[in-house]
Parts: C-alpha cells; sequence; structure tokens
C-alpha cells in the first residue's frame, strides 16, 4: 500500500504538472504563424454582416450647397453692357455659364472664372430689358453649380 500511494502521488504531480505547461504554452504568444486561441470558446465571434452594416451605411458628410452673391447692392438696369463680380463659396472650374430666368429678361453677354481669383465668375451682362426685382442666377461650371439671387434696379 505505501508503494501504490507513492505513485499515485507521483502521478498526480505530473498530471499537475502537465496541465500547468499546456496552459502556459496555451497562453504564450506563437513564435511562428498566426496565433490562434487555446480553444474554440475563447475564439472572438465573428463578425456579422449585421455589425458591420451601421458603420458602412453613414453617409459622408456632404458638402454645403455652393452660392454665388453678386459684389456690390444691385445691378442697374442699364443702355451700355454692365460688368459684375459674382463672388462663389466653391470653384466650379471653367467653362462657366451663367442663366437667368427667362421673365427677368437678363441677357448674359460674359461669363469667365478670373484667373487671379478662382472663387469669382467675372459676368458682363445686358440689362436693357431686364425686369427689376430679385431673380435666381445659375453659374454652372465644369466641376459644378452655384445659385444665388441677383437684384436688378430701375434705370435711374
Amino acid at each position: 500500500m505505501h508503494k501504490n500511494f507513492h505513485s499515485g502521488v507521483g502521478a498526480g504531480i505530473l498530471f499537475a504538472l502537465c496541465a500547468v505547461a499546456s496552459t502556459a504554452q496555451a497562453q504564450a504568444p506563437q513564435a511562428t504563424g498566426p496565433a490562434r486561441p487555446a480553444s474554440p470558446a475563447a475564439q472572438p465571434a465573428p463578425a456579422t454582416a449585421q455589425a458591420a452594416a451601421p458603420a458602412a451605411v453613414q453617409p459622408a458628410t456632404a458638402p454645403a450647397a455652393c452660392t454665388a452673391a453678386i459684389r456690390g447692392d444691385a445691378v442697374p438696369v442699364s443702355a451700355t453692357p454692365v460688368a459684375v463680380d459674382a463672388a462663389i463659396t466653391q470653384v466650379i472650374g471653367d467653362s462657366i455659364r451663367a442663366e437667368f430666368p427667362a421673365e427677368s429678361k437678363l441677357v448674359v453677354s460674359r461669363a469667365a472664372a478670373d484667373p487671379a481669383a478662382p472663387q469669382v465668375v467675372k459676368l458682363t451682362l445686358d440689362t436693357s430689358a431686364a425686369a427689376p426685382g430679385e431673380w435666381t442666377m445659375l453659374l454652372k461650371g465644369t466641376a459644378g453649380d452655384c445659385s444665388g439671387k441677383v437684384r436688378i434696379t430701375a434705370a435711374k
């Protein structure tokens, strides 16, 4: 019985040492290859499409719409062409054209980006038959559009 007791104790110690060694090996980082968890229960749950969807669904912040404003108080009705500058909040490229509602009777003789100031559009307007009031202006370029208001005043 004495002999079996020592064998049992030795086997128990050996079992405990193996358990401690395997736990330490499972927790130690692997020197080669990808790291693997010790058991399937320790593995993180795989990401689901539903969990990833909220990040993918959120839209990027859209840039603010480009606005245009004629420098100066107003554009007068005049028998001669009127040159004005329109300040724009975003560069809209080149080959710019300006549009006004037909009922404004504003005619655009020339519209071009200012080479010295890309956020300025130089306009030459024929206002000889223009209707006084506030009118919507649309500037269209190769890289975008800007809109704003133009106030036309009666001839003095």
